[in-house]
């Protein structure tokens, strides 16, 4: 069982059965938005759960700094204010959310050491080149 935000429980594989279809079914495309990274990285970034209303707000902890993310869309402005009080930064926001939350007043960064990146798999397999030298060791 999720608790009711402001209340978090640490995120255990009961949670699969509400989460992970959820994630599946997200547009955005967030690579960090899958159950089985959340449950993987769960001690390493002390990943907690809460719902408010339909959504689901995950909170952890990284460099000792404390953070939030909303893989399922914004609260209500009330709750948002208050998360961005209570947390030092969100993190993850689609490019969705990111336009809203400029629009209503807030600043948002791009965070490039943690964008998603793609390899081609020809290039994966042969390792060629000076940009594959260190995974080719």
């Amino acid at each position: 069982m999720i608790k009711e935000y402001p209340e978090f429980l640490p995120i255990t594989l009961e949670h699969r059965k509400m989460l992970d279809p959820r994630l599946k079914d997200l547009e955005e495309g967030i690579s960090e938005f899958t159950f089985a990274g959340l449950y993987l990285f769960r001690n390493s970034y002390k990943y907690k759960v809460a719902k408010v209303k339909d959504l689901y707000i995950f909170e952890g902890l990284e460099k000792d700094k404390s953070f939030f993310f909303l893989p399922f869309g914004l609260p209500e402005e009330e709750i948002l204010k208050e998360l961005f009080e209570k947390y030092d930064y969100m993190k993850n926001a689609s490019e969705r959310q990111a336009k809203i939350l400029k629009e209503i007043g807030y600043e948002v960064f791009e965070d490039r050491d943690n964008f998603d990146y793609l390899y081609r798999r020809e290039d994966l397999a042969n390792l060629k080149g000076k940009i594959y030298h260190k995974k080719r060791n």
